[in-house]
């Protein structure tokens, strides 16, 4: 009898537990309680003709159709920027090339120019050199300081020192700072 009892028990607990689920569930109405204890088998709810499965599948055909579409338009639109990336490419390539091509020929012409600056200088040194000492010290003031610097440079020590003395201090002060800094 023991036996009994619990056997009772535990179905009497999973009776009370499956009406407290549907309870929670909201599932427990006089239809689910007629189906729970109904020898019948249940109604299986008919599906409308609009959600059949061939509507589903013309849906799914449809989306997919359009999907593909607008694949095939970005594909175009990628290749259309791609083709113009490479454009931009050789462009710019040609660009490059064109101011290697410049800069090249830019410091050929100021090589040419400091040769033909240098040669100046040096026939400008060549001829204060021949002249007197008060003469050669007029002609260098009346250069600009940094030609004047590099034209001393080119005339020999003793000669130098005698136009530099044969100038104002002020001028030999400018002209001797601009030797010691060259290029300032």
């Amino acid at each position: 009898m023991k036996i009994f009892v619990i056997l009772m028990t535990g179905v009497l607990s999973f009776f009370g537990m499956l009406a407290g689920l549907l309870a929670m569930t909201g599932n427990l109405s006089a239809d689910s309680m007629r189906t729970l204890v109904s020898s019948e088998p249940a109604k299986l709810p008919v599906v409308p003709a609009e959600t059949s499965e061939g509507a589903d599948l013309d849906a799914v055909a449809r989306a997919l159709k359009d999907r593909s579409d607008e694949l095939s338009k970005e594909k175009t639109s990628v290749d259309e920027e791609k083709k113009r990336v490479e454009m931009a490419k050789k462009d710019l390539e040609a660009i490059r090339n064109d101011a290697k091509k410049l800069l090249e020929q830019m410091e050929q012409s100021i090589q040419a120019v400091q040769g033909q600056s240098d040669v100046r200088i040096t026939e400008i040194a060549n001829s204060i050199a021949q002249m007197k000492p008060n003469n050669a010290a007029t002609a260098l003031m009346k250069l600009e300081t940094d030609t004047a610097a590099k034209v001393l440079m080119q005339i020999d020590e003793k000669k130098r020192g005698k136009i530099l003395d044969a100038m104002p201090q002020e001028d030999t002060n400018r002209l001797l700072s601009a030797i010691q800094q060259p290029g300032k």
